[in-house]
């Protein structure tokens, strides 16, 4: 019993942080060059939350890549996915 109470105090405090949580407001701090990779076949994401977080970038050169790959273009498409970071980064030498 008193581990269950332990574990209600550490959910509560959880959603009081995730409720607290200033997110996306503080990526208006960013100015550094971001570059967003979305999967055509994601079944996980909305097929526009890459231009949705890019509107909370303000400040920073945003880049979508969209790469014809489910949720984890790292994992489903390598090659093609280090082939565009590695595109995006020379770019910002």
């Amino acid at each position: 019993r008193h581990a269950h109470g332990r574990r209600c105090a550490v959910v509560r405090r959880r959603a009081r942080q995730f409720f607290l949580d200033p997110y996306p407001s503080t990526l208006i701090q960013i100015k550094t060059p971001v570059m967003l990779v979305a999967g055509t076949q994601d079944p996980l994401l909305d097929p526009d939350w890459a231009r949705k977080l890019a509107s909370h970038l303000p400040n920073a050169p945003v880049t979508i890549e969209t790469l014809p790959t489910g949720h984890s273009p790292n994992l489903d498409h390598a090659e093609l996915t280090a082939s565009t970071l590695l595109s995006f980064l020379r770019a910002y030498r």
